[in-house]
């Protein structure tokens, strides 16, 4: 089956109603995933399940009636053909870390298509 979400809020506004409805069609994206049906873009379960805080549910609980809880994330969720596809293409990336003191750095790389590529579904390379 494939299934279209259309989300009626301006996430924008970043209310605790927009909020809600983006989680709750993302997390309906990955419940049709899961059950198998054709999703053609979704978010990555595990970012969605660390999206997924007490406020969110909160909001869930009070606009909707219900909470969505993702079951089953992986420790690390794997790149795939479409993003090989799209990361294949890029001329750039940032990347980001966190320092021992908590602070976040990012760094720009860039080079010709293709210098960034995947290796395997949880591994990425950088051409020199």
């Amino acid at each position: 089956m494939k299934t279209a979400i259309i989300i009626l809020s301006d996430p924008k506004s970043c209310s605790e109603e927009a909020l809600g409805r983006v989680f709750n069609a993302l997390a309906l994206a990955a419940e049709c995933k899961q059950k198998g049906d054709e999703v053609a873009t979704t978010m990555a379960l595990k970012y969605l399940e660390l999206a997924m805080t007490d406020a969110v549910h909160r909001a869930q609980m009070q606009y909707y009636g219900r909470a969505v809880n993702i079951p089953g994330t992986p420790e690390r969720d794997p790149l795939g053909q479409d993003e090989a596809e799209f990361i294949a293409e890029r001329d750039s990336f940032y990347l980001g870390s966190i320092s021992e003191t908590g602070w976040p750095y990012i760094q720009h790389r860039g080079g010709p298509k293709g210098f960034l590529r995947v290796v395997n579904e949880t591994t990425l390379a950088v051409e020199c």
